[in-house]
């Protein structure tokens, strides 16, 4: 599907200075949206979920205790409601899509790829998320259930940081451009901040669906280390080759790449050659098919 670029990004003057050859990247950036042939359907909160646990069963079935019945998540549980309001954008500013599969976990290591990611958001990509599928071939255990579900809260809490990641991404192409052990850190600190929002929902909404449904709920799969310490949370990660400098360091790389590459586009003031920098921005180190199963 071909997505639409805005042209004003390449009207750049013969005496363009860095600088505003950055400031025109930044602006394309920003206004880069979805195509209009990409519709979103009116139900897209609940055929998401339907998806999702299409893709991911034990999502949708539990065990309920002393009973040990096998039951189902359906629309209209609390906590079905609040994933398909997330799901619709109430929150994120644009709907959220349920992904399969996701590239960036394609490019790593087996032992680093992550229960769950989110992507996309801005130019011309869909925001999604994905939860990793590591059921076992039997009933869903209880945990196999609870951590799916709060990495699946979790990751779309996520996605309600985009404007801030946004933002620091912008940061790559500024005048003075952020440096990249501070991306890193910056970009782990939005997700750290999601675990305060995580507390709130597991206790708000999750602890009251379980005793509802008569779920033995264990805190121990919500990931709360440190989650009120920035700082000791960060100091735990000394693996260079582990999160988050896996993630947001080649992340950062790859954008400064792309940033030459377009710059290098924008010095030229002819219309061939300006023509020639709009099908280059779909280069970005993205994923090569972000809206394949969406």
């Amino acid at each position: 599907m071909k997505r639409a670029f805005p042209t004003t990004a390449t009207t750049t003057s013969e005496n363009s200075t860095a600088a505003s050859r950055s400031e025109a990247l930044r602006l394309t950036l920003r206004t880069m949206t979805l195509p209009a042939s990409f519709a979103v359907r009116k139900d897209h909160g609940i055929h998401q979920l339907h998806k999702m646990i299409e893709d991911r069963p034990h999502m949708g079935q539990f065990l309920t205790y002393p009973s040990r019945r096998l039951d189902i998540v359906t629309v209209d549980d609390s906590i079905a409601s609040w994933v398909i309001e997330r799901f619709e954008g109430k929150h994120a500013g644009q709907p959220i899509f349920w992904k399969p599969t996701s590239h960036a976990a394609d490019n790593l290591d087996a032992a680093q790829r992550y229960p769950s990611y989110w992507d996309g958001g801005c130019n011309g990509e869909p925001l999604s998320i994905t939860i990793r599928d590591v059921s076992d071939p039997n009933l869903p255990t209880a945990t196999h259930f609870e951590h799916a579900w709060s990495c699946l809260f979790f990751e779309l809490l996520n996605a309600e940081n985009l404007p801030n990641v946004n933002d620091l991404q912008m940061q790559i192409f500024s005048r003075s451009s952020i440096a990249r052990e501070d991306y890193i850190k910056e970009c782990a600190r939005l997700e750290w901040s999601v675990f305060q929002k995580l507390e709130k929902v597991r206790k708000e909404v999750w602890i009251p669906w379980c005793k509802s449904h008569e779920f033995p709920h264990d805190p121990k799969v919500w990931r709360m280390r440190h989650a009120d310490d920035f700082e000791a949370w960060y100091a735990a990660y000394t693996d260079p080759d582990g999160y988050p400098f896996s993630v947001y360091g080649p992340h950062y790389d790859a954008m400064r790449r792309w940033e030459g590459q377009i710059n290098e586009w924008l010095k030229f003031k002819s219309g061939a050659q300006e023509e020639k920098a709009v099908p280059l921005l779909q280069l970005r180190p993205f994923a090569p098919d972000p809206m394949k199963g969406l």
